[in-house]
């Protein structure tokens, strides 16, 4: 036996309810047949918190609280009668709770209709969509309730679809309960009227025969039954509009173990032939249908062709058969069944420890950590004293004074134990030379129109005015002396304002140009070997404000070539000059052609940056051809090992807040696959490499902010 919170279908006027369910699904007008998983369920409503639901023979079981559907229900699925027969015995069984009515159901004999539900009318396609023409009205024809009428049975039909408003339901009932009128002759034909349904679309339907046991409607009301519940899927086509391609799977889900209060993921990949995107996805466990949206017992992401479900915080009841069925207008498939098993919950172990830093006085700093470990909880130390609500895996300081000066450290905690991590010390001091950005550069394949690399940046910062000089450099030849192959012969940079079209300064060939040689040498900037090389480069001094440096090739050429951005006076520093605040830079890539975007980290303390890589968030800025998952790694110079790596980046709140407050785009999905860090760096050299995950490609953005 599996029990499973969901949404109870059919009665649900009556508060105490116990159902015994036969399931079956349609996709003919001649074929009936049971769920491909878990067709006999066990279903249970309580009317209020704490109630516990005692079973003939004197075995109890709790009845949980649901959050998406705000009620304490559960369904207990089996494969077969037998099966559930002998978890739920044939009897009496009551709910009892804590100053409650005791609600008494008799489930003694089995009073299951005797007809199988069935639509007898009507066209259906090879896929198994029942297909109509929405414009018009359509009746449907309907199996006889046998059962319905008989002597001494109470019995209760409904014809429900699923639309995005109320949905559309009949329904009859021998008794006018439910707010149902009585009726002596069963529904045989259920008509839709035009219009009812959109064009182009898929409905789930439900055709439900009930026979009752026990009905009482007074009260808190208490109601047993025995049911056969038929499911089928509407597709509406009018004509001249063609049906999609039949869904297919393309990789099947694989069995998982999970560990109590851990989680565990199961990967779908679908093919939808020449049709869009599938209109209608469900997960299943043992035949019910789970509500996998705004329930944080799931996370379902949904990603292109990528259907992933992960079951979070696992307990016994999460435990048996998932499944997922595509539903589009040319068809159904589901996919076969993979079994979730209960593993042993571990302890946890940290991965990566917080780092200390030495800070200036009013920067900000971010210690975080990593744990493998099941259902993990964090909680952060100063000097050994627990800081209120600093219970993630990543702590922010910001606006840092000397009173921040301590020791902190994080206790992760699960389960089976605790660990607690290395101390991490912060200096928080005074300083004339405080961290900040000076240097940035960005390489990657530069082609013509969309595909022209171009890097934003920001100069300015909060209480500085004046202007900023910068070095900027578009180089191409040069590479091939370092052994780039395919390097651009001849690179042509241009500095355009934020909203103008127009450069205000452009250079083709640098020409050996005596003050950029002197600059380049002053900051430590590679040499350009030759003043007649076709590299570009310029001095540029810039009020505050946004600028873009694009780099394209001289008579719509591509090749790689190398964006770089200097702080032209790096040693010069006061709170009122401007600096480097923001960089950004937007390319096509893939894993053969990365996209590398440099920086570095100047002055003598710790600086916090938030660097991104946006691929599917593009999309809905109207970019087409988006990184579908980007991942970020964080190199240090001469490192081959990242320090930070983030894939997704989960919705997570401090980087949102933060996100916000240096006017960063927001990311609206939790669940997209763009890939987020903040982190505080100390002085040195950086890389933020982008790559795809699973070998994707596409257009993506990288960028970098200073967080103050």
């Amino acid at each position: 036996m599996t029990m499973i919170a969901v949404a109870l279908s059919g009665v649900t006027h009556a508060q105490n309810v116990i159902k015994k369910i036969h399931l079956y699904s349609q996709s003919s007008g001649t074929v009936v047949s049971d769920f491909p998983v878990a067709p006999f369920n066990v279903q249970v409503q309580a009317a209020a918190a704490g109630m516990t639901l005692h079973l003939p023979g004197g075995s109890t079981l709790p009845v949980p609280y649901v959050a998406p559907d705000d009620a304490y229900e559960f369904i207990a699925g089996f494969a077969t009668k037998a099966a559930m027969d002998a978890a739920y015995p044939s009897g009496n069984y009551t709910l009892t709770g804590t100053g409650l009515p005791t609600a008494s159901f008799n489930l003694a004999t089995d009073t299951y209709p005797n007809a199988v539900p069935q639509i007898t009318s009507g066209t259906w396609s090879s896929g198994g969509v029942f297909v109509v023409d929405p414009t018009q009205s359509v009746t449907i024809t309907l199996s006889n309730f046998t059962n319905y009428a008989s002597a001494g049975v109470a019995g209760y039909e409904t014809f429900e679809i699923d639309t995005s408003g109320d949905g559309f339901k009949k329904a009859v009932a021998t008794q006018a309960v439910f707010g149902v009128t009585a009726s002596a002759t069963p529904l045989t034909s259920v008509t839709i009227p035009a219009n009812t349904l959109t064009n182009a679309g898929v409905f789930k339907a439900r055709l439900q025969f009930n026979t009752f046991t026990t009905l009482d409607t007074t009260g808190a009301g208490t109601v047993a039954l025995f049911g056969n519940y038929l499911e089928f899927w509407i597709a509406t086509l009018a004509p001249g509009t063609a049906a999609q391609s039949q869904p297919l799977i393309s990789g099947q889900p694989a069995n998982r173990t999970g560990p109590l209060g851990g989680s565990a993921t199961f990967n779908v990949t679908i093919n939808v032939g020449t049709g869009p995107q599938p209109i209608d996805v469900r997960w299943y466990l043992n035949g019910a249908e789970l509500f996998v949206f705004n329930n944080p017992k799931y996370t379902f992401v949904r990603n292109g062709n990528a259907l992933n479900l992960t079951v979070n915080n696992i307990t016994a009841e999460d435990v048996g058969s998932y499944y997922i069925k595509v539903v589009d207008t040319g068809g159904i498939i589901n996919s076969s069944a993979a079994t979730l098993t209960l593993g042993t919950l571990t302890g946890p172990t940290i991965t990566a420890q917080p780092s200390g830093h030495i800070l200036a006085t009013g920067s900000s700093v971010v210690f975080s950590v990593a744990a493998s470990g099941g259902n993990l909880t964090y909680q952060w130390k100063k000097n050994g004293t627990n800081i209120a609500g600093a219970n993630g895996p990543n702590y922010m300081i910001s606006n840092a004074q000397p009173a921040a000066t301590a020791t902190y450290a994080v206790t992760v905690t699960n389960g089976a134990g605790s660990v607690t991590s290395n101390d991490a010390n912060l200096t928080v001091a005074a300083s004339s030379n405080p961290g900040r950005l000076v240097n940035a550069s960005v390489r990657i394949i530069s082609g013509t129109d969309a595909n022209v690399l171009i890097v934003g940046f920001v100069v300015g910062g909060a209480g500085t005015s004046g202007n900023k000089q910068l070095l900027i450099r578009g180089i191409g030849p040069t590479l091939t002396g370092f052994g780039v192959p395919g390097a651009m012969v001849d690179p042509y940079l241009e500095i355009i304002p934020g909203g103008a079209s127009v450069a205000i300064q452009n250079n083709d060939n640098w020409g050996g140009d005596a003050a950029i040689i002197a600059t380049g040498n002053a900051i430590g900037a590679f040499a350009l070997p030759s003043a007649t090389s076709k590299d570009s480069a310029l001095l540029s001094t810039l009020a505050g404000g946004v600028y873009s440096a694009k780099v394209s090739g001289v008579g719509a050429t591509s090749g790689t070539v190398l964006a770089e951005l200097y702080d032209a006076n790096p040693s010069v520093f006061s709170a009122s000059t401007p600096r480097i605040i923001n960089l950004s830079a937007r390319a096509p890539m893939a894993n053969d052609n990365p996209l590398i975007a440099g920086f570095v980290v100047g002055g003598a303390t710790a600086k916090t940056l938030l660097i991104r890589a946006i691929g599917p968030t593009l999309t809905g800025f109207g970019v087409p051809g988006a990184m579908s998952d980007p991942s970020l790694d964080i190199i240090p110079g001469g490192a081959t090992v990242a320090i930070n790596s983030n894939d997704n980046w989960g919705g997570a709140g401090l980087i949102t807040a933060t996100g916000n407050g240096v006017g960063a785009f927001a990311l609206p999905d939790p669940n997209s696959k763009d890939a987020v860090i903040l982190m505080t760096l100390d002085p040195g050299i950086y890389s933020a490499k982008v790559l795809g995950v699973n070998n994707a490609s596409g257009i993506t953005l990288v960028e970098v902010y200073e967080i103050p």
